[in-house]
């Protein structure tokens, strides 16, 4: 009897050993593959186009090159030659694959015969396409020591172009080039420098975090326009800041002609300071953007604040003004993170973002004033009417005035970071 129940409980100990296994495999496998991502990632891209081809030229970490077991010496020295053929898999599988170039829409196919090999870290050959191509030629010598994570994996990849691309109707056009890069994934945090060369020698510089989806090189002015509108409605929409700022600027406004009157006063402030951060008019110290963030925030508590009080500004406008030109250098910091994708056409992306920055105030608008003409107009039919749209502004005011503090808060203890 006794005997029986020590292997009962040995069973018991057994099972819950095994369960035990189980969940922890579960649990700390997702740790195990997150530890494995590196945390920063640079790469170097280079695009060079001549008249019958582009080459990409490609370097990343090989560290980043995960799930592959590249073969050491030593004390984890690269054996440089056992491991080519691994090097031309992870260049295939974590690059090559992640990597589609278009040529005036049409994608480009990849040439198979791709050139891999690996860099010490101190190689400063991609600083340029022709540069990059004479180094692709050569590769390290076997008894190089070159510890692995420290290794750089190059690779360069071609893209034919045949006479449909680069033709249409018999005539030579212009061939308009995109890429979309998605090496982001190569760590959790991953920053990418691009460098692309037209047939006329001339050089566009991106950097870019992350993967930025479709990026035109050298792009045509109709497709800056197009893109910068989109980015300007975007960013109106996510800037939950302006947003407040100008939902307060607007809620005791019942008048159409004032209320085109205080928009517009704010749509000139915002674009004035805009454009001229856009053109570098702006201070170029660390601290100033921290500081814009607290004036808007402020901004937005002054507007509440006045609306809660029951001030009947007659020049309303004036607020909207001022205040605009705050945030237009909100505005500006935004647009700063994208301008570089606008080619040589600069004024064009400036335009194009201030009238898509204007649509989406338009669209919102057209949402919002109705619901609160609605809302006035049902409080209308009470005696006490006049009270009860007070009362709904000042609460209305309030909450915003409450979010707005915690922001002030929030920006001002990052300020005072830097004093």
């Amino acid at each position: 009897m006794a005997g029986q129940d020590t292997e009962d409980i040995d069973l018991r100990v057994l099972n819950y050993a095994l369960c035990t296994c189980i969940l922890s495999t579960f649990l700390l496998t997702p740790f195990a593959l997150a530890h494995e991502l590196p945390e920063r990632v640079q790469t170097r891209i280079l695009v060079e186009e001549s008249p019958e081809a582009l080459r990409v030229f490609v370097r990343v970490p090989l560290e980043a090159m995960r799930d592959f077991n590249f073969p050491t010496r030593g004390p984890g020295y690269l054996d440089i030659d056992e491991a080519q053929p691994l090097l031309r898999d992870a260049a295939i599988l974590w690059v090559a694959d992640e990597f589609d170039v278009f040529a005036n829409g049409k994608e480009l196919v990849v040439n198979p015969d791709l050139v891999v090999r690996v860099s010490l870290p101190t190689d400063r050959s991609f600083d340029s396409a022709e540069t990059a191509t004479a180094h692709m030629t050569k590769k390290l010598s076997h008894e190089t020591l070159l510890y692995w994570r420290q290794a750089l994996l190059d690779i360069q990849m071609t893209y034919r172009m045949d006479s449909n691309t680069l033709s249409a109707n018999g005539k030579e056009e212009i061939v308009r080039f995109a890429i979309d890069s998605r090496l982001g994934h190569l760590g959790q945090r991953t920053s990418t420098a691009l460098t692309f060369t037209n047939r006329f020698s001339e050089e566009f510089l991106y950097d870019f975090s992350g993967s930025p989806g479709l990026l035109e090189l050298a792009p045509g002015w109709h497709q800056v326009v197009t893109e910068f509108i989109k980015q300007g409605v975007i960013h109106i929409w996510e800037g939950i800041d302006h947003i407040l700022f100008l939902f307060c600027l607007i809620l005791p406004i019942r008048h159409t002609g004032k209320l085109i009157w205080v928009i517009t006063a704010f749509t000139a402030g915002h674009s004035t300071t805009l454009l001229s951060a856009a053109l570098g008019f702006i201070p170029d110290v660390i601290w100033f953007p921290s500081l814009i963030e607290c004036l808007i925030a402020l901004s937005i508590v002054v507007m509440a604040l006045d609306n809660i009080l029951g001030k009947q500004h007659q020049r309303r406008w004036l607020f909207g003004f001022c205040f605009g030109l705050i945030h237009g250098f909100g505005f500006s910091f935004a647009l700063a993170e994208t301008l570089q994708f606008s080619g040589s056409h600069l004024l064009v992306a400036l335009v194009g973002f201030n009238l898509g920055v204007e649509i989406g105030q338009l669209l919102l608008l057209a949402a919002a004033l109705p619901l609160l003409w609605f809302a006035f107009r049902l409080l209308e039919s009470s005696d006490h009417n006049l009270d009860r749209q007070s009362l709904l502004i000042m609460v209305l005011s309030a909450v915003v005035a409450h979010t707005a503090l915690h922001w002030l808060n929030m920006q001002w203890q990052v300020l005072s970071g830097y004093f």
